[in-house]
Formats: structure tokens, sequence, C-alpha cells
């Protein structure tokens, strides 16, 4: 299933949302392709979700 050029299995899209994620080789390359153009909003959204990551593991650790 095509998400903005990444080609994202539907069972990662339509999974359970109430299970434990777990990780897919295809997501993980998409979000690697992101990462790799480094430019434009999916790389701005890459960026600012990790820093929330980030800011969510600093926040539980205080």
């Amino acid at each position: 299933m095509p998400h903005r050029g990444a080609d994202i299995p539907a069972e990662c899209v339509e999974r359970d949302f109430a299970r434990p994620y777990e990780p897919h080789p295809a997501v993980e390359q998409a979000w690697a392709g992101i990462y790799r153009e480094a430019d434009g909003e999916l790389y701005s959204l890459a960026v600012a979700l990790n820093e929330l990551d980030h800011g969510s593991v600093v926040w539980n650790q205080s």
C-alpha cells in the first residue's frame, strides 16, 4: 500500500493499534529513505517525532 511513495504493507497500516508495535523491515526502509532525503515535510516530521520521543524519555526518567 503506497503512502507518500513508500510501499508499506497493509498489515502494518491496518493493524490492531491496541497491541504492541512490532517492527517491520518495510517500515524501517521507508523511514531510512526519508532520512536519506534530508529535506521536505516528511523529514521535518521525522525530526519532530524523534524530538518528541527524546522528550518523552527524558520526562519519564525524571
